[in-house]
């Protein structure tokens, strides 16, 4: 099962059939100004994952992830207004139907700058102090 470490975090259960795929589609009403956000699991075996502008423009092209091993989460920037399209992709299968816990969502590009800068900071500070430990050891 897929547990957040928060607890305001959501997650669709979807069972997705053999030869299948689960869409969810968000409108976006103005270019450079919203992120589509995503974090998901699959349970036992990969699955497909992609998104598309107007259900034909591979803006993330469609590539199998090994979300049965590790959470996956990304964002993607919109850069032009339009419908788009997540998939979660199991059309390569034909005999295992897939699970996936999925919390996928539009959030202002601003909120996703902010959350860049401090992972950068925080990336910056542990680079920092790994330098500062590293210097203190000394070879006998």
């Amino acid at each position: 099962m897929f547990i957040s470490d928060s607890e305001d975090v959501v997650y669709t259960k979807v069972k997705i059939n053999p030869g299948d795929r689960c869409k969810v589609e968000l409108n976006v009403e103005k270019e450079n100004s919203m992120c589509i956000e995503w974090t998901f699991k699959s349970e036992g075996h990969d699955i497909g994952f992609g998104i598309f502008l107007e259900k034909t423009q591979a803006v993330l092209p469609k590539k199998r992830v090994e979300a049965n091993k590790s959470i996956q989460c990304g964002f993607f920037l919109c850069e032009a207004k339009g419908l788009y399209t997540v998939v979660f992709d199991n059309t390569y299968s034909f005999a295992r139907a897939k699970t996936v816990h999925y919390e996928v969502k539009l959030v202002p590009k601003e909120e996703v700058q902010k959350e860049e800068k401090m992972l950068h900071d925080l990336e910056e500070e542990m680079t920092k102090m790994s330098s500062e430990l590293n210097s203190k050891v000394t070879i006998e």
